[in-house]
């Protein structure tokens, strides 16, 4: 019994005090393994003698009580499950939980954990899951579980009562789950873009959040994206991580809701984003004077509220949209200086509005 190094006792009715049954642990264990039990009580200090204990998992039993501190002794933990707790684990996360660092498990989650995330979770150099979810931890997330990025494949927050500004640390976490879902984050501000994007992680639960990760700001991070937003004459705060798109150089809001992007003779080249599409509210579009190639995408139909678009002046090649002919609150429309072969029919414009020609477009295709 002594030199006994795996024990599976998961899945069974076991409705031992786990004081009781974990007292006489044997020493030399190495994978302890107890999961969907009825086992109740608290865990006792002697688990501090297990140094060779690497995995330990008692999830989906009815355990109450703190988390004992046995960060120090046990240094050999890989894997430590203590999730889904009908009674609940109550107290706070340890402080020293980070000197486990051969830990690359720690799933807290279905407890009744509060206080606050220890930011020095950061410093478990091979930690790959973290799930602290289903509890009632509070404060705001630390920016040091940025430290996990290279490691960290799920970081589950979600069902807190978090709040504060989500670190755009969490938004590095390479090809990591990111769940945040159930928490109070609106009552503060946005996510960061980058978060939002998914541009590093793999998986945002809260990308589709209009509140966190408005769609106008993603919708322009796309055009950015497109246009060689890097190469613009002036690019001011563009994918600044918590600035709203409506500080963005040329864009301007009404209500929180993009109404004009005006970034005229300002060094934008590659393609026009379709994903202008969901900029509903915009009513005037100015992109004259630059390098944008490519075709008018046919989204630019979806503007029901535009009145004034000028994309003269660019290398935009093709037929223009059919849906431009729908856009009946037009007023100016310009498209000359491009290699446009075709354009709609378009509805009467209001030469009186503007003191400039209000529809004007190259005739037939330029020569080569």
């Amino acid at each position: 019994f002594q030199t006994l190094r795996f024990c599976d006792l998961s899945n069974n009715a076991i409705q031992n005090d786990a004081s009781d049954l974990l007292k006489n642990i044997p020493p030399n264990i190495e994978q302890f393994l107890a999961s969907n039990n009825q086992m109740h009580g608290n865990l006792p200090a002697s688990l501090n003698s297990l140094s060779k204990l690497s995995q330990f998992d008692m999830s989906s039993n009815a355990l109450s009580g703190s988390l004992p501190g046995f960060a120090d002794s046990i240094l050999s933990l890989q894997q430590l499950d203590l999730s889904n707790q009908t009674n609940g684990l109550t107290g706070t996360i340890p402080e020293d939980l980070w000197r486990f660092q051969s830990l690359k498990i720690l799933n807290l989650a279905g407890n009744k954990l509060g206080g606050s995330i220890p930011p020095a979770i950061g410093n478990m150099a091979v930690l790959e899951v973290l799930d602290l979810s289903n509890n009632l931890v509070k404060t705001s997330i630390p920016s040091e579980l940025g430290m996990l990025v290279g490691t960290l494949k799920r970081l589950g927050l979600a069902n807190n009562t978090l709040s504060g500004v989500i670190p755009s640390q969490i938004g590095q976490l390479q090809g990591a789950a990111v769940l945040l879902n159930g928490n109070l984050f609106h009552n503060s501000s946005i996510a960061p873009l980058s978060l939002c994007l998914e541009r590093e992680v793999k998986y945002f639960d809260l990308v589709n959040d209009t509140t966190l990760c408005p769609i106008e700001r993603n919708a322009l991070s796309d055009f950015y994206g497109s246009a060689k937003g890097a190469e613009w004459t002036d690019g001011s705060l563009w994918l600044d991580e918590y600035a709203s798109c409506c500080d963005w150089k040329g864009v301007t809001c009404e209500n929180n809701q993009v109404t004009q992007l005006n970034l005229t003779n300002n060094g934008l080249s590659g393609k026009l984003s379709d994903s202008i599409g969901h900029l509903t509210f915009i009513e005037v579009m100015d992109l004259s004077d630059n390098d944008i190639k490519g075709s008018i995408p046919t989204e630019i139909g979806l503007l029901s509220e535009l009145t004034y678009l000028r994309l003269s002046y660019n290398a935009f090649t093709g037929a223009a949209p059919e849906g431009l002919g729908e856009l009946t609150q037009m007023k100016l429309l310009q498209l000359q200086s491009n290699r446009i072969t075709e354009v709609p029919n378009i509805p009467e414009l209001d030469e009186s509005k503007y003191d400039t020609s209000t529809f004007v477009t190259d005739c037939g295709v330029p020569s080569a």
